[in-house]
């Protein structure tokens, strides 16, 4: 298993992108672990697309429908704060 310099940039956007749904209910260490998560997954959804050859126009729109979809997952499952109304 060989990873790429551009593969583990992208990996790092998508953990980015992961923890931006929650970023204001979450505690630190549960932003750290919804990032690493997501780029775990953004790296098996890439290894997944080569393996039954999609290709998308570009490895970036992957990184951001990876993302985006899992982002929406993980940040009410983490969220540790309640509306004070």
């Amino acid at each position: 298993m060989r990873t790429t310099t551009g593969a583990l940039s992208n990996g790092i956007l998508a953990g980015l992108v992961s923890i931006t749904a929650g970023c204001a209910t979450v505690l630190p260490w549960h932003a750290m672990l919804i990032g690493i998560i997501g780029g775990l997954v953004y790296l098996g959804g890439s290894r997944l697309e080569l393996k039954f050859k999609v290709s998308l126009a570009s490895s970036l729109l992957d990184t951001f429908n990876i993302s985006s979809s899992l982002r929406c997952s993980l940040a009410p499952m983490f969220c540790c704060y309640t509306s004070p109304l």
